[in-house]
């Protein structure tokens, strides 16, 4: 019975003994290519970083400069303020995004290149070394093999970890890579025994001729290779999986998963041209900074549960879905300043200013208002007309623009009917110093502007009055 047992015991031993490490040893080319993959998104990530901060930059700029226009045409077209006030809001809402975003990468940016460029440099070291022990004949004298431990690696095999160029990874696929806590060698985390690769010795005779007490145990690529002297109780070499125990490796996969929240695909549509309002007026998603300006136009903001449609914002620019040529939109091309170009002056759309006009753009809006205000308290013409021909007037006018012009005219976008679009406003003519009044006898009622000079004993300037 014991020798049954003892025979048991034996076999049992023999089966969980771990076999032992051999003294030297090459690295499989399956392993090499997860380190290498790993090196190179640890170069790509400072461009990557890079690319996203140029490119919501961009969009500031962008963004910021469309704002400037919509306060132009608010200068230029007092009758569609209301729709460019929401077209500012969504610049506003926008801008904010951006700027939120552009302040969180901004925080972690220069954590996560340095350490992940740091952790691919250690990496790209390795490689390179041990790339460079092989002969000419064959696969007995390499550190590196490939296939069934039967070919050695080309330089074309290492491309990740030996190019210099540094390639513009996608942000999703560097940052996962990254973000990975352990490494996965595919099987092939072990060194391949039947192979003579001397920067494995287990007694470190490849790199001093020092007394074992005196030597520092190598640790290639920041600690994955590890080659333990046989003396400590090692066997050849130790190959790292889990990162937690890589420093380097550990800094810079935590950078990288924070980093990988941080980044974001989000796209904000272009607003350079009419045909780009077009296009965000047309979308049938209504992305969160429109929906904050739908919210401040119909003044809901506050309002639980309410979620701004596409729908709404067909009623609020006067169009059904499936239009592509939008009112607003075209009568916002007639809106033009003058712009100095070539050593001449151009009239130029305000949405078609660029960042080098815009400044100049501002300017001519502001003149233009001047030169209306001054044409308006200094008219000298007496306009006495009773409330139909004024009526009249005003109906046959089909342009939005001379419609406003007139003082006792208000042009209404919703209106289907082209002879009704631009009617007689009473409140308007009383506003604008023409105001209806009703005669002592019944006779109809009569719109007049001001005429004749006068002077304001308060701020002693003549006006006009009849």
């Amino acid at each position: 019975m014991l020798s049954k047992g003892i025979s048991v015991f034996l076999l049992l031993s023999a089966h969980l003994r771990q076999p032992e490490a051999a003294s030297e040893g090459a690295l499989h080319l399956t392993a090499i290519k997860e380190i290498c993959g790993t090196a190179k998104a640890g170069k790509a990530i400072a461009k990557v970083i890079d690319g996203r901060i140029s490119q919501l930059t961009e969009w500031q700029n962008d963004y910021t400069l469309f704002r400037r226009k919509m306060v132009i045409l608010q200068m230029l077209d007092m009758e569609a303020r209301s729709k460019l006030e929401l077209l500012k809001v969504f610049a506003d809402a926008s801008l904010r995004e951006i700027k939120n975003e552009l302040q969180t990468i901004a925080k972690a940016a220069a954590t996560t290149a340095a350490t992940a460029g740091y952790a691919a440099g250690r990496i790209d070291e390795f490689i390179n070394v041990f790339r460079s022990t092989r002969d000419t004949a064959g696969t007995g004298n390499v550190c590196i093999i490939k296939g069934s431990d039967n070919a050695r690696v080309e330089d074309a095999d290492l491309a990740d970890c030996l190019d210099t160029a540094i390639d513009t990874a996608k942000h999703d696929e560097a940052m996962a890579t990254l973000a990975k806590p352990a490494f996965n060698y595919g099987g092939k985390g072990a060194l391949t025994a039947t192979k003579t690769c001397t920067l494995t010795k287990n007694d470190l005779s490849a790199y001093s001729g020092a007394n074992q007490g005196q030597l520092t145990e190598p640790k290639w690529g920041a600690g994955i290779l590890h080659i333990k002297h046989s003396g400590n109780g090692g066997g050849a070499a130790v190959i790292a999986t889990d990162k937690s125990a890589l420093p380097a490796h550990k800094a810079a996969q935590t950078a990288a998963s924070a980093m990988q929240h941080t980044l974001t695909d989000k796209q904000y549509p272009p607003v350079r041209h009419y045909t780009d309002l077009t296009k965000i007026l047309t979308d049938k998603e209504v992305s969160p900074a429109m929906a904050e300006a739908i919210k401040a136009a119909t003044g809901k903001t506050d309002t639980p549960g309410y979620t701004p449609t596409a729908k709404e914002l067909q009623t609020i620019f006067g169009f059904t879905e499936g239009e592509t040529k939008i009112k607003f939109v075209e009568q916002l091309k007639e809106r033009k300043v003058n712009i100095k170009v070539s050593k001449t002056t151009k009239q130029i759309g305000v949405l078609e200013l660029t960042e080098n006009q815009i400044s100049e753009g501002e300017g001519q809006a502001l003149i233009k208002i001047q030169q209306e205000v001054s044409a308006a308290s200094e008219e000298k013409v007496c306009e006495s007309t009773d409330k139909k021909t004024a009526e009249d007037i005003c109906s046959k006018i089909t342009g939005a623009t001379e419609c406003g012009g007139k003082p006792y005219c208000s042009y209404n976008e919703t209106e289907k009917d082209t002879s009704k679009k631009c009617k007689f406003n009473s409140t308007k003519a009383e506003k604008s110093g023409a105001p209806v009044t009703q005669t002592q006898t019944g006779a109809a009622e009569t719109t007049t502007v001001n005429c004749g000079k006068h002077k304001n004993k308060q701020t002693k300037v003549e006006k006009q009055e009849c």
